[in-house]
């Protein structure tokens, strides 16, 4: 996946300059300040961009310096820089002051323009792979061992070229419990499922199929319900939800008619653009980072040391969460950066660290998750 993210990022980066070209936008002036002149101009180019095409407003919780902060309401400029120059700049005191103009342009503009359809932004995301989880129920008991809706998602989605999860991995996932953990809103379950599946977006949610009545003597007719959630496995947010009501099957068994209601369910969630949606919201998730789980052995000082590192890297984002367990001495810190994590990982081994420098001591099959050591 390192080699496709950087394909991604080198595609993007190209078709934000194809836009470009063709693109005669006005200069527009912002001021910004900061320790030094790289953080005003970085100040200043955020001000601008968020001036000329707005925000994306997102509603989060966030980790910041190891501690949560519940409900922040995150804004995520919409924009990228084309062109700047610095119209003046001088140091005052402590802070460093910058003027300039600049010319920007809409990213979320560029990705609909240039990725009208889902399968070709999905084939540029690096053809992320989905994990389908549901808990189904027919006429009132629960389905262990079918799963129309579930089964239909699935093909669907194999149909339009993603790549789904084996369902012998998902079954692991569900007989461990981590569904009824997903759906019930415990967001830091859906990391775990992401690094032993190896998915990137999970699919859950819910299907019920209910006897409505007789169509016809003999003829039972039944209505399912459906919802389903998309989450993203860096941080457990939803990206995206629908629900469905009513899908109607009548047959001559009424258990069939409850089978056949489901299946129609799940063929049914994904139409009217949904499937298209999902693969959009992880786009414009993904182009804001992604995240790296930093596992690290010593105490919650050491801890609070790794955190204070990361967040100098330039491409810094968040840090998502962090767990500490003081019977082993051993601590993780969840961390968003923009662009490629193995660029990221090279940074934080150059970091000075107590006498030494960091190292990794073993990393998951992914490479998201990396157990670090001093050298």
């Amino acid at each position: 996946m390192k080699v496709i993210w950087s394909l991604f990022w080198v595609n993007l980066v190209a078709i934000l300059l194809m836009m470009a070209q063709g693109q005669q936008d006005e200069w527009l002036i912002a001021t910004g300040s900061g320790k030094n002149r790289s953080e005003a101009v970085r100040d200043a180019l955020r001000s601008v961009v968020e001036q000329g095409v707005g925000v994306w407003v997102q509603a989060r919780s966030l980790m910041v310096n190891l501690e949560v902060k519940e409900d922040v309401v995150r804004t995520v400029a919409k924009g990228y820089v084309r062109r700047y120059e610095i119209l003046e700049e001088q140091q005052e005191g402590e802070i460093y002051r910058v003027r300039l103009r600049a010319r920007v342009a809409d990213i979320f503009q560029a990705i609909d323009q240039h990725f009208s359809q889902a399968p070709a932004l999905y084939q540029e995301l690096g053809e992320p792979r989905f994990l389908v989880l549901l808990n189904e129920e027919a006429l009132g008991r629960p389905l262990q061992d079918e799963h129309p809706a579930e089964l239909a998602i699935i093909d669907i989605l194999r149909k339009e070229g993603i790549r789904v999860v084996d369902r012998s991995q998902a079954e692991k996932v569900r007989s461990a419990g981590r569904l009824q953990a997903l759906l019930s809103g415990q967001k830091e379950v859906a990391w775990v499922v992401g690094e032993e599946s190896r998915a990137e977006i999970l699919l859950v949610g819910t299907a019920k199929a209910e006897f409505f009545g007789e169509v016809i003597s003999g003829v039972s007719a039944c209505h399912a319900h459906i919802e389903l959630k998309a989450i993203w496995v860096d941080d457990g947010e939803v990206l995206v939800a629908r629900r469905l009501e009513k899908v109607a099957a009548a047959e001559f068994q009424l258990s069939t008619a409850a089978r056949i209601a489901l299946q129609k369910a799940g063929q049914r969630i994904l139409q009217d653009g949904f499937l298209a949606l999902i693969v959009k919201a992880f786009a414009l998730e993904a182009a804001e980072g992604r995240t790296i789980a930093l596992r690290l052995k010593g105490n919650y000082d050491d801890l609070l040391r790794l955190a204070s590192i990361v967040e100098k890297y330039q491409d810094f984002v968040s840090v998502v969460r962090d767990e500490y367990a003081e019977g082993k001495k051993e601590g993780c810190l969840w961390v968003r950066v923009k662009g490629d994590l193995s660029v990221f990982l090279r940074w934080l081994l150059n970091q000075p660290w107590k006498h030494s420098r960091l190292k990794v001591l073993r990393k998951s099959a992914s490479g998201r998750e990396v157990m670090l050591g001093a050298l």
